[in-house]
């Protein structure tokens, strides 16, 4: 018989669910949630052969489904997230199975969102089973996830609450230190939290090593790309007021990382400090001994050519001027703190700049080169008249004074090329333009350069 744990929601195993299936006056169940190893309704039948259970499928979403949160998931996009069907007598019962094993090292952290999502409207419209195929580990990893969300509580205290209701539930151990992350985020699954991101590295690294190819779209978005004038309006939107640095080459100064790809690690904890038990034991991310590495380490991207080919390890290079930045190794390498990182994706701070223009400030400063070039090869008149209004434009505070002189050296990098230009030079470029990059500033020089792009020359 399956345990009440709430109102309107019970936990139970397979032969709970099998029985609601081929019987649901039996019970007030208008809701199952399986977590099976597979999501099929045929497993039943698998299970014990005398059983048939009518079933029509409403949906099947993969988590390439899942939209722009697809790419940041540590699950293949090819994965299956949920199945969600009619099943049972009459097809009056609603089933979302979730394929999931009862492993250590299975992802559980990804299939919370769904799981959770399903009991709190299942029980709002009815009453919610949820059963694994014991009833011990599975479901009891999902119920204490629900618990904790909705009555704020620790791992602890939510599957001591369970037990109070069925005492055998034990869910593995790989999956309460999940759901240790799960807390540590504020019971959601943030994909741009650090705790989430060092749990997907080490889940596509694990992946790797075991022989699985990483698909390209795992790999994060780099940063140094030109973007839309759209899209670089909605990145200002979401970190207007996330003023943090950037990291570039030292020698060419191209974007290699933005202060969110960079993955903390504790310092001096050797190999243990990427262990599951170090979540138990303070703040993992504490960056007091942060001048001890001579590193910084980040995630995957996508201007990293030998990670995107599938190699195990390989040396880091600055797409622009092949410039050794670093170097990179699933396996994993110990960092001048004593930690070991596993994946490694390493940049040598004495290879990197740490440059104090924000990201948006530089996708403005891509989106000006872009418009630049095209006045250049489009409409030289129209590029002439914008250099002859930029270098006479006489009222300027100092501020504007640097910002035309900026404006002026990157006219000319455009016109002429960077390789025109010493290394020395192009660094002091540089210089200027950090000296006077505020956003609105930047914002009105784009504004101003794509106006001279339509002028009908």
């Amino acid at each position: 018989m399956p345990y009440t744990v709430r109102e309107n929601l019970s936990i139970g195993n397979i032969s709970d669910a099998a029985r609601i299936l081929q019987n649901d006056t039996v019970h007030s169940v208008t809701h199952i949630l399986s977590v099976l190893s597979s999501a099929s309704i045929s497993f039943f039948s698998e299970w014990r052969p005398s059983i048939s259970i009518p079933a029509k499928e409403i949906t099947k979403v993969h988590v390439a489904d899942a939209g722009a949160g697809a790419a940041k998931s540590a699950l293949a996009s090819d994965k299956l997230l949920y199945s969600l069907e009619y099943a049972g007598r009459d097809l009056k019962l609603v089933r979302m199975a979730v394929p999931l094993r009862d492993t250590e090292n299975e992802n559980l952290l990804d299939y919370l969102e769904v799981c959770i999502d399903f009991i709190d409207r299942g029980r709002k419209e009815g009453s919610v089973l949820v059963h694994c195929f014991a009833g011990v580990s599975r479901s009891a990893a999902v119920i204490t996830a629900y618990l904790m969300r909705i009555e704020r509580l620790s791992v602890e205290d939510a599957l001591e609450s369970l037990r109070q209701s069925c005492e055998n539930v034990c869910p593995n151990d790989g999956f309460l230190e999940q759901l240790k992350l799960f807390e540590g985020m504020g019971f959601k699954v943030d994909h741009s939290s650090p705790i989430y991101k060092r749990f997907r590295l080490k889940a596509l690294g694990e992946n790797h090593l075991s022989g699985l190819r990483i698909d390209s779209s795992k790999l994060g978005a780099d940063p140094g790309m030109p973007v839309e004038i759209s899209s670089g309006a909605e990145e200002t939107t979401k970190v207007e007021n996330n003023r943090r640095p950037t990291y570039r080459c030292r020698k060419c100064r191209r974007l290699v990382a933005l202060h969110e790809h960079v993955i903390d690690h504790v310092p001096g904890e050797g190999e243990t400090a990427f262990g599951w038990n170090k979540r138990r034991g303070g703040n993992p991310f504490n960056k007091s001994k942060e001048s001890e590495c001579s590193s910084i380490f980040i995630e995957p991207l996508r201007w990293m050519k030998a990670v995107e080919e599938g190699a195990l390890e390989g040396k880091l290079s600055c797409v622009h001027c092949d410039a050794r930045l670093g170097y990179f190794t699933w396996a994993g390498l110990q960092c001048s703190c004593g930690s070991w990182i596993t994946p490694a994706f390493q940049l040598h701070k004495s290879r990197i700049d740490i440059s104090p223009i924000t990201s948006v400030c530089f996708r403005m400063l891509t989106v000006m080169k872009i418009l630049v070039i095209d006045l250049i090869l489009h409409k030289p008149k129209a590029y002439r008249h914008l250099l002859h209004n930029v270098i006479n434009q006489k009222t300027m505070k100092f501020q504007g004074l640097l910002w035309k002189l900026a404006v002026v050296f990157l006219l000319f990098e455009a016109r002429l090329g960077v390789s025109i230009f010493s290394d020395l030079h192009h660094r002091i470029i540089l210089f200027i333009i950090e000296c006077c990059c505020i956003e609105s500033v930047l914002l009105n020089a784009v504004i101003m350069l794509h106006k001279f792009c339509r002028v009908p020359y």
